[in-house]
């Protein structure tokens, strides 16, 4: 598969990074992946480097966000893309 290949090369790119990791996502899971994921960018905190995350509020709206939670804690900035359900008809769904 696709990610077989994409999520060992995100790893490494995450783990080479000096200055900033910008990450934007619809879904952010709790899974092994997102768990490797969330140690590295750690561990890029803990070097300088300036981590910041946007997801989808509706997208992750029925999954734990303990990842993201240990994140902010460190210093990362995390945010959803609409903070409440009252304004879930203002999102789309972006490509980069």
């Amino acid at each position: 598969s696709q990610g077989a290949l994409y999520f060992p090369a995100l790893l490494q790119d995450l783990s080479a990074a000096k200055d900033t990791v910008n990450m934007m996502y619809f879904i952010w899971m709790e899974d092994e992946l997102t768990d490797k994921i969330v140690d590295v960018l750690l561990d890029r905190l803990n070097n300088g480097v300036e981590v910041r995350i946007l997801n989808d509020f509706f997208g992750c709206l029925a999954y734990r966000k303990k990842g993201l939670d240990r994140l902010r804690k460190a210093g990362a900035q995390v945010y959803q893309d609409v903070p409440a359900i009252a304004k879930a008809n203002y999102r789309n769904h972006r490509k980069i």
